[in-house]
């Protein structure tokens, strides 16, 4: 009897947890949403969706994946990372915020539709330390952020990295707006990026302490939620207490429900079912639980908290792609962030020993490449590649590491472990086919919050006659190239055998540069001579 008891209440639990009484014909919708609001998701597709209005809603098992935005954009734009980090195919995705949707059609339009109806909303804010926000005029007073985010010593104001957090790109949008003239825009940046994190968390853990204002934060941008969360249990007066601080100006987190082309017709017919159920006036309380406002502005259930505004209040819509390009692309020039894919030569003939050093081609380039690896900001995207010919079937090239930061090349051991990961040299130098790939593949994945560039180190010249020739690789590059999203090639040819002009018609296409080390032994520093320019755009870097 025991048994029949407990079997019985874990057929009740399955059908319970994914709404499967008399279904016979299950579907599955895969859902890639912000963690942000997968929460909600869940809730939503657990306790309302088998209840909404038939069995055909019953039938339908959500398989809910909490995925940060710039993860998904990734894996859309590279199959074989969507494998990694999404698992199967995905049906809807929700970002944070519809800007991604445009960064996402910059590069294949006709994976995502343009549009999606917005299912929650957070309003983007400044997240002030209580004691700024005392000094300030609150609780009388709302602290205006024109008020307290003043270009002073003062005030620390610290920024995460807005080419992965939607509420950082949108407080920096905030911040070159107000400063109006190019110059003292710039300037604002470059000061931010002296307070500058990697992920929002360390702000919240060095927010500025009643009893230690010379040390840490003072203020930065994030959205209502985030600060809500952080504020939820640390009492008003406390350490860490946060007050927000509202601008009519700021863009909000709009949560687009975007159904992906890719998906089947029984999947795009259960997220019409889910989105119904979405927007349904019973979602509310479940957003107002996560500290999410409803579509139009509304913030339910959080009336005791005056740490931030309880008004209802319309969405500022998310700004044109263009003012948010021009706004990150003078980012990357103040910060010097970067995404880079570097290239290394595996040919042959990189297993020729540098003269003096008892050392080849290959081992003095992995080096270099190791040490300047450390060089880069730990933000810094980064990938490795390898080519030779036919190292990868037909192709010349093959990606070692696909994109991820710099700083965890160095954690995970994988600088150390360069000669392991990289294959051993052979073959002959399939530059042309190689050069056109990488630069594809940064072109699908370019940020304009970063620095883009492909690095290719070869110590010779294309040697593959099976290959596209030089006037088409010319060709196909030019046609790639596009002003409003730099992507300089930048050549470290070593030795004597490359052919310095055949580099420079190749970068010259794409605005990069070619370094020279006839010296092998002098790659050290040409590398970093490389790299120096690499991490400027503007006039002040001079040469």
């Amino acid at each position: 009897m025991v048994l029949l008891l407990a079997a019985w209440l874990t057929v009740d639990f399955v059908n319970d947890r994914f709404g499967l009484w008399g279904c016979d014909d299950q579907v599955e919708l895969s859902v890639a949403a912000d963690p942000t609001i997968a929460p909600v998701i869940r809730d939503v597709a657990r306790n309302q969706l088998p209840e909404a209005d038939s069995a055909q809603t019953r039938c339908i098992r959500v398989d809910v994946r909490a995925r940060d935005s710039a993860t998904v954009l990734r894996a859309l734009n590279d199959p074989g990372m969507g494998a990694r980090s999404l698992g199967s195919p995905v049906d809807v995705w929700i970002p944070d915020a519809s800007n991604w949707l445009d960064r996402a059609r910059d590069a294949q339009p006709w994976k995502v539709p343009r549009t999606g109806p917005s299912i929650a909303s957070s309003p983007v804010v400044f997240a002030l330390s209580e004691q700024l926000a005392k000094g300030n005029g609150w609780p009388d007073t709302s602290p205006a952020p024109s008020s307290v985010l003043k270009p002073d010593d003062a005030t620390r104001i610290g920024v995460a990295d807005p080419t992965t957090d939607t509420a950082e790109m949108y407080g920096l949008h905030g911040i070159v707006k107000a400063a109006g003239d190019g110059t003292t825009a710039t300037e604002r940046l470059r000061q931010l990026s002296l307070n500058g994190v990697t992920e929002r968390s360390e702000l919240f853990q060095n927010v500025a302490r009643p009893t230690d204002a010379e040390a840490g934060i003072d203020a930065f941008p994030a959205s209502e939620q985030q600060l809500l969360q952080h504020n939820e249990n640390i009492r008003p007066g406390a350490p860490g207490s946060m007050v927000a601080s509202y601008s009519g100006q700021l863009p909000w987190l709009d949560y687009p429900y975007v159904k992906l082309p890719s998906s089947g017709d029984r999947q795009r017919d259960a997220a019409n079912r889910l989105l119904d159920v979405l927007r349904g006036g019973e979602t509310a309380d479940v957003l107002g639980a996560h500290g999410l406002r409803t579509a139009d502005g509304r913030l339910v259930g959080n009336d005791q908290d005056n740490r931030v505004s309880n008004r209802n209040a319309k969405p500022v819509a998310t700004p044109g792609r263009p003012e948010l390009t021009g706004t990150m692309q003078r980012w990357a020039n103040a910060d010097a962030v970067g995404q880079v894919i570097s290239v290394v030569d595996v040919s042959g003939s990189m297993t020729a020993e540098v003269s003096g050093t008892g050392k080849s081609r290959m081992d003095v380039t992995l080096e270099a490449t190791a040490e300047g690896i450390g060089l880069y900001k730990k933000n810094t995207q980064l990938a490795l590649w390898e080519f030779s010919t036919r190292l990868d079937g037909n192709n010349d090239y093959r990606e070692v590491i696909p994109y991820k930061a710099a700083g965890e090349y160095v954690e995970n051991g994988d600088t150390r472990r360069l000669p392991e990961l990289l294959s051993d040299p052979k073959g002959a130098t399939g530059l042309y086919d190689t050069t056109l790939a990488a630069y594809r593949h940064a072109m699908r994945h370019w940020d304009a919050g970063r620095i883009n560039v492909v690095v290719i180190l070869t110590d010779g010249r294309n040697e593959d006659p099976d290959g596209i020739g030089k006037d088409e690789l010319l060709a196909e590059l030019g046609e790639l190239t596009d002003s409003e999203r730099p992507l300089p090639i930048v050549f470290i040819g070593l030795g004597t055998d490359v052919d310095p002009g055949e580099l420079d018609e190749i970068t010259n296409v794409t605005q990069g540069q070619t370094f020279l080390a006839p010296d092998v032994t002098d790659i050290r520093k040409v590398f970093f001579s490389a790299l120096s320019k690499m991490s400027c755009r503007d006039a002040s870097c001079g040469g």
